[in-house]
């Protein structure tokens, strides 16, 4: 226990120092003195003895005239080792200077006790932190006779008020530091307190701007009475924390993916000092998870397509190869033909679809290579015209003069094979195939009939799958003509562009002209 030293102070007597000094310092029990001391002298003992605290009286030189036993436990010392040394002596050398400033201001008068804390050496080596209250016990003419000291063992205050400093230090460094977003947020008004680097940087603002704004401030309209409730009910205590993927607003405005997760701190009487949130940032994540959703979506359309585009070709041979075959069939020379011709139209528009496909993919991974030689657009168009089932071929006009350009002649054939093919399948019938110069460039243009694409949607012809009700009795296309015609043009130096003009949709292949060279 500790006592005040304004009730013991002015008992002691210059007689009580001197028997000190003359004492055996065993425990006061094994005293043998035979006299008894004044009832005085014998509370101040009692007192002494058993404070909880260290207690020591030193003359005015700082040495150690008397000491109790919870002194010598604290420093392990026992009295006869203590008593008769210098303070300076069991001080920590980088706390003498300080301790020593302390009892000169008592020596010189200028206070009449001092509290200080400062570091004692152990009998072992070891550091005992320890608080220290002194006070002087002056004569009548005001001349400082000794000092009464108060030590009270800190250490263990110390080490907690160290492992806190720690610890706080720890989460500031792990605060400032983090890869991800982090604040401390107030619970009753959400207003932002302090956000770190990462944190500034997610979101577009100075932290000076982010101080001013709570988090409803920057969280997406759709999500913020989610947010709302889910931050209530850790304040509430409903639940120690939260965790959700929500979409926050960056100062530009735009929208991004979060997953948030919030914790509740209190202080030392339980009650809500600060939320802690960590926020990760997850747009490429979900965006990643989004482009993956649609390439599977495409694969399943993909294998989708091919399958219904394939098997129109593939029963229609079937079937003629079969009629073919049979035995008793009755069929003329003329009937014959007709159906091995229909079979070699059949399989060329499933090797087109083939090739396709294989474009297609080989572009994608940029192994497509094309020629650059001079090519007459003329003649491929005519080529074309020759070999392609149009089923009313009648209605198609070539006009144009020769032009060449530079390119590569299968890879231009299969892109007007694909615009003529189209012009029948979805076109409203006329098809003209017609060749022009267009200053520096060669065209080919192929024009129908057809209503026309609206004009919204004309950006979308040329992505992949996107097709039109075709015509009754012609085969469909995979979607993929209008895409890879495209990539091949853009390959060869060139574009191919839709617009409708006087009432017609128009398809035009331009490329580098190879006669104004």
């Amino acid at each position: 226990m500790t006592f005040s030293r304004l009730v013991y102070l002015p008992i002691i007597s210059s007689e009580m120092i001197a028997r000190a000094h003359k004492a055996d310092p065993s425990p006061p029990g094994d005293d043998p003195r035979p006299h008894e001391p004044e009832i005085s002298d014998q509370r101040f003992r009692v007192a002494f003895e058993n404070a909880s605290i260290g207690m020591a009286i030193t003359d005015p030189t700082g040495t150690l005239v008397m000491c109790n036993d919870a002194l010598c436990r604290m420093l392990g010392y026992s009295r006869g080792e203590l008593q008769g040394r210098r303070f300076s002596e069991i001080t920590h050398p980088e706390d003498q200077s300080a301790s020593e400033a302390e009892l000169h201001k008592l020596v010189g008068g200028r206070a009449a006790s001092t509290h200080f804390e400062k570091r004692y050496l152990h009998l072992d080596g070891h550091v005992v932190w320890a608080t220290v209250d002194v006070s002087s016990v002056v004569d009548t003419a005001g001349r400082v006779l000794h000092f009464v000291s108060q030590i009270e063992d800190s250490s263990a205050r110390k080490r907690a008020e160290a492992a806190v400093n720690a610890s706080e230090e720890g989460f500031r460094l792990a605060f400032e530091s983090a890869a991800s977003g982090m604040a401390l947020i107030d619970p009753t008004t959400g207003r932002f307190l302090e956000v770190n680097r990462a944190g500034c940087e997610m979101l577009g603002y100075d932290q000076e701007d982010l101080l001013s704004l709570t988090i409803q401030d920057v969280t997406a309209p759709a999500d913020r009475l989610k947010s709302f409730a889910r931050f209530q009910s850790v304040i509430s205590g409903e639940q120690p924390h939260s965790r959700s993927k929500l979409h926050y607003l960056r100062a530009d405005g735009s929208t991004a993916y979060a997953i948030v997760s919030t914790a509740l701190v209190r202080d030392a009487d339980g009650q809500p000092l600060h939320m802690v949130a960590n926020v990760v940032d997850i747009t490429e994540q979900v965006e990643a998870q989004d482009q993956l959703a649609e390439m599977v979506a495409s694969k399943d359309q993909l294998i989708a397509s091919v399958s219904h585009e394939l098997r129109t070709p593939l029963t229609a041979i079937l079937g003629f190869a079969e009629i073919l075959r049979g035995e008793q069939t009755n069929l003329s020379a003329t009937e014959r033909v007709e159906l091995v011709q229909s079979i070699a139209n059949q399989t060329g528009d499933l090797s087109n679809i083939v090739e396709d496909l294989l474009v297609a993919a080989r572009a994608d991974n940029d192994s497509l290579v094309v020629a650059r030689v001079p090519v007459d657009l003329r003649a491929q168009a005519a080529q074309i015209l020759e070999t392609i089932d149009v089923n009313g071929s009648e209605d198609v006009t070539l006009s144009g003069d020769s032009i060449r350009a530079w390119g590569d002649p299968a890879r231009v054939r299969q892109i007007l094979r694909n615009l003529i093919s189209n012009a029948f399948r979805y076109g409203g019938g006329g098809v003209e195939v017609r060749t022009r110069q267009c200053g520096p460039h060669s065209c080919v243009e192929v024009i129908d009939g057809g209503e026309g694409i609206p004009e919204r949607d004309r950006d979308l012809i040329f992505e992949p799958y996107q097709r039109s009700p075709s015509t009754p009795g012609l085969t469909a296309s995979v979607g993929l003509g209008l895409t890879v015609s495209r990539k091949l043009a853009a390959l060869m130096g060139g574009s191919l562009e839709y617009r409708y003009e006087d009432g017609r949709s128009i398809f035009e292949l331009s490329l580098t002209s190879a006669d104004t060279d």
